[in-house]
């Protein structure tokens, strides 16, 4: 049996892909990893790349072809192909810290708890550890999961539920590696054909794991800053839409299965769909127009009616002004919004 299954959803990624299979391949850890590889339906020389690495590794490797489907298929067909201990998602233009994830692997063949957790970095092209988590030209994205894990004991197994009511950090795709067995239980299905569905894939996922542990050593090296990345300001403009659908489909889920969940998950529930709503009100934000006002007033009480819970949990200041002013701070809130991050 393998020990990490890595899965990696690649469009378009002929740029990219050799950088990350080079971190991964390493020597020492080939009988214990299998890395599957989503063509996503890509145009350009990432399918030969892919099945170049498949020939190369025939026993590591797996690729699988398919119609362009979105982030959301990918992710979905790389569940189903899965085989290992333990599961990692990677975007294809990430990259991971080879010695660490070395280590992460040997690690694993003791560990039993169901989630493990690991540090991370921001990134340039040039590899560059980016400070504070976040570059020029994409304020309002505050990455929230990058650094160093707080307020979780080191390399020690312990209850998920003790911890989730306190302010740890709100686990991205990129420092989450799921058992597989817990992963197949929650029986995770993502959207297809949008972006920003990592959040769903950790949301649905989570609820399941009922230990953890965290690792100190950084792993994913998480590249920001890309042309066309979906974290963006021009990218999350073009697909707002898209945002605000994972934000209508991470309440529902919450609405849905809230009586069932812990009040320390409920917590931590919130806390994360928050995280990711005010995503929404950035971008209404960084437009300063009245059409984008009104726009943001409809918003605002179409998710105080659809989750009371979710809507009174916010903790970002921004949001909070705009709301107690009754939006009439709009303007000035732009405008802070243009010097500070939400």
């Amino acid at each position: 049996m393998k020990i990490l299954s890595v899965g990696i959803a690649a469009y378009n990624a002929e740029k990219y892909l050799n950088k990350i299979m080079t971190t991964l391949l390493d020597k020492r850890i080939l009988d214990d990893v299998e890395i599957i590889i989503v063509d996503d339906g890509s145009t350009d020389g990432t399918a030969q790349i892919a099945d170049d690495y498949k020939s190369g590794y025939p026993d590591v490797v797996k690729v699988i072809h398919q119609e362009n489907g979105g982030h959301g298929s990918a992710i979905n067909s790389c569940i189903q192909a899965v085989t290992g201990k333990y599961v990692y998602l990677s975007d294809a233009d990430d990259w991971v810290d080879t010695e660490n994830y070395v280590k992460l692997i040997q690690y694993m063949k003791k560990c039993e708890s169901d989630l493990i957790v690991a540090d991370m970095v921001t990134v340039d092209s040039d590899d560059k550890v980016l400070q504070g988590g976040g570059i020029k030209g994409l304020k309002g994205k505050k990455v929230v999961d990058a650094g160093k894990i707080k307020n979780l004991p080191s390399f020690r197994e312990v209850l998920l539920d003790d911890y989730l009511g306190k302010q740890i950090p709100l686990f991205g795709m990129h420092n989450y590696f799921i058992r597989n067995t817990v992963l197949q239980k929650a029986n995770v299905r993502c959207h297809c054909h949008h972006f920003y569905i990592d959040t769903e894939y950790v949301l649905y996922s989570l609820w399941y794991a009922k230990t953890v542990t965290y690792v100190d050593w950084t792993i994913c090296r998480y590249w920001l800053g890309r042309d066309g990345q979906s974290v963006a300001m021009e990218s999350r403009r073009k697909n707002h839409g898209q945002y605000m659908d994972v934000a209508d489909w991470l309440v529902a889920y919450y609405n849905q299965n809230k009586d069932k969940l812990t009040e320390n998950q409920c917590r931590f529930y919130v806390r994360y769909i928050n995280n990711h709503i005010q995503g929404i009100y950035a971008v209404l934000l960084s437009y300063n127009n009245k059409v984008k006002k009104e726009e943001m007033i409809a918003y605002d009480q179409k998710l105080k009616m659809q989750s009371a819970d979710v809507y009174y949990a916010n903790e970002n200041l921004c949001i909070q002004l705009l709301r107690y002013s009754r939006f009439k701070l709009y303007k000035l809130t732009a405008l802070i919004y243009q010097l500070v991050e939400m």
